[in-house]
């Protein structure tokens, strides 16, 4: 070995002469340093004879359980303490270190005590052998006083206790408020579009009465307003009820025909589909049908009642696809951040819950919907149903 590796022979010869410097004092002088390190650690240290005895303890042991001298602990033997198993003592005597946590009432111990009240202690108890015999010759405990680490785990667990508590029923109030607030947003909103169809009602049952020769007119006149009106509760109920899926496999080529081909649509607009591909998907049929009519409605009122708004269906990578497309005004990106959000709107009449609607739905499938838009070109909304839920014929 070279002196670079042991940091040189100055270095060497230093630390020999400090760690032999003990050995050179007189057995008095050994005996007096060991006693001092072993009276003035901070850890508590006992010792106990083969028996399991305890026969010698540190200042620092008679501290921590506030008596004079181990004579006050009356012969106290480590295999009749209570706070070990009968499994950790067998470990004990097979030379084994075992932990223990151990809780003890100063006010019920039957030895004299200045303490008072309830400590917690963790210890280590070791068998020791003395020279290469493996005979146990006693034992020793190294003891930690934690009473005040318990404490403060106590209050913390306690204040994490409260803080928790204080959150749940803040955020129940916040939840409460937040339902007080939706509902009357819900019930203004549906008493400020209701009113429209039911002024209508009243102003043709008042011509009826005035005019009875306008009679079938009017009541024109007050179906389309009474489905005007069924057609908003519908919206919002649809919109808050959370109802299963009913799954059924389904042709979505002849679905979506079907949905265009039933649409009522003005004579000024032209739907069509552009699919080349059968793909058949387990969807619940009713709800499908909903948010489609949904997406071609809001197409067709975005471009004024007249223009063509294209429905594609494709099979990508994942899922199935089914796009709406109008080629008008287009909306601008903070509007696009809103649409699927409850009550945005911009239309003039509306509660703003169709699109919330579509999303709930298509989520409710596993599926997704988003929507882009250029100002001035127009705005796709596509829906995305996992493959997940695709039958192959």
């Amino acid at each position: 070995m070279t002196t670079d590796n042991i940091g040189g022979e100055k270095g060497l010869s230093s630390r020999k002469g400090s760690s032999s410097s003990l050995f050179k004092k007189s057995l008095k002088d050994q005996a007096l340093w060991f006693k001092t390190i072993f009276d003035e650690a901070s850890i508590g240290i006992e010792i106990y004879d083969k028996q399991g005895t305890l026969i010698h303890a540190n200042s620092t042991t008679l501290y921590f359980f506030g008596v004079e001298n181990i004579d006050a602990f009356q012969g106290w033997n480590i295999f009749e303490d209570s706070s070990l198993t009968d499994g950790k003592k067998e470990q004990l005597r097979k030379g084994l270190e075992v932990m223990v946590d151990n809780k003890r009432d100063f006010d019920k111990v039957k030895y004299r005590t200045t303490r008072t009240g309830i400590a917690y202690f963790e210890a280590s108890f070791k068998a020791v052998s003395l020279g290469d015999t493996g005979v146990t010759d006693g034992y020793i405990g190294l003891v930690r006083d934690v009473t005040e680490i318990k404490r403060f785990e106590a209050q913390r667990r306690d204040y994490t206790e409260q803080l928790e508590d204080t959150i749940v029923k803040r955020s129940n109030a916040l939840v409460e408020a937040e339902r007080i607030t939706t509902a009357g947003r819900i019930a203004s909103m549906v008493g400020h579009d209701l009113r429209s169809p039911l002024q209508s009602v009243k102003n043709a049952v008042y011509v009826i009465r005035q005019r009875p020769e306008y009679t079938d007119r009017m009541l024109t006149v007050i179906e389309c307003a009474v489905d005007r009106a069924l057609k908003m509760l519908d919206e919002l109920r649809q919109t808050t009820r959370g109802e299963p899926l009913v799954l059924k496999p389904t042709n979505i080529n002849q679905f979506v025909e079907q949905v265009i081909r039933e649409l009522p649509l003005p004579p000024t607009v032209a739907v069509t589909l552009d699919s080349h591909e059968k793909i058949v998907v387990r969807v619940d049929q009713l709800k499908l049908r909903r948010v489609l009519e949904n997406l071609i409605s809001n197409a067709v009122e975005a471009m004024g009642q007249k223009g063509k708004v294209i429905v594609t269906l494709r099979e990508v990578e994942g899922g199935v696809e089914i796009s709406v497309r109008d080629h008008e005004r287009g909306m601008s990106p903070e509007t696009i951040s809103q649409l699927f959000k409850p009550f945005f709107t911009t239309k003039p009449v509306g509660m703003g819950l169709g699109l919330a609607f579509c999303k709930r739905a298509v989520e409710a499938h596993g599926g997704n919907i988003e929507a882009w838009s250029v100002e001035g070109e127009g705005t796709t909304v596509t829906i995305t149903l996992p493959s997940n839920n695709q039958v192959y014929p």
